[in-house]
């Protein structure tokens, strides 16, 4: 990869962005169920809402370690600790801008941590998470067979793994 790797350049890419952009609140593409009727003024916030509600949606627990891998600024997060304030949450970013955004974005919020972390290399102990979850940044992944390991390393038993992202289907696991 010219320049680097892989997390390098994604790393220099949402930090550019995340500097040009502060007010953001989602870097994400959003979900529109199109079967449905589509809504009728749908903005991007909206539709990245509609991601996470739709993602997280299943995870039936509203206490104990949720860990978000590519945490962004902490939009997601913030919707899942409106609805579950009981849960723990540590939010996961190769970007430390996003960082800044995010620990601005919970500060207010108990038992939140944001860390920088590569996907592949989860700085957590082991089985001791309820949730793993990435909506939209598993693509970005240097080496997602190692991040599949981790994911599986750190969820406890019973432990969920939710994921959204961009991938064609021939990059499935």
């Amino acid at each position: 990869m010219p320049g680097g790797t892989l997390a390098e350049s994604v790393r220099r890419f949402y930090d550019a962005i995340a500097r040009r952009s502060p007010r953001l609140a989602f870097v994400n593409y959003g979900f529109v169920d199109l079967p449905d009727q589509p809504p009728a003024n749908p903005n991007l916030f909206s539709l990245c809402r509609r991601l996470y509600e739709t993602v997280l949606e299943p995870f039936p627990v509203a206490t104990g370690l949720v860990v978000e891998v590519g945490c962004g600024r902490g939009a997601g997060a913030e919707l899942l600790l409106d609805d579950r304030p009981d849960l723990r949450y540590v939010g996961l970013d190769l970007s430390s801008e996003h960082l800044v955004l995010t620990r601005k974005r919970l500060a207010p919020r108990p038992f939140t941590s944001v860390i920088m972390a590569d996907a592949g290399r989860l700085p957590l102990t082991t089985g001791v998470v309820d949730l793993l979850y990435s909506i939209e940044a598993a693509q970005h992944f240097e080496e997602p067979g190692r991040f599949y390991q981790e994911a599986s390393r750190l969820l406890c038993p019973g432990g969920w793994c939710l994921l959204a992202g961009l991938w064609h289907s021939t990059q499935l696991p």
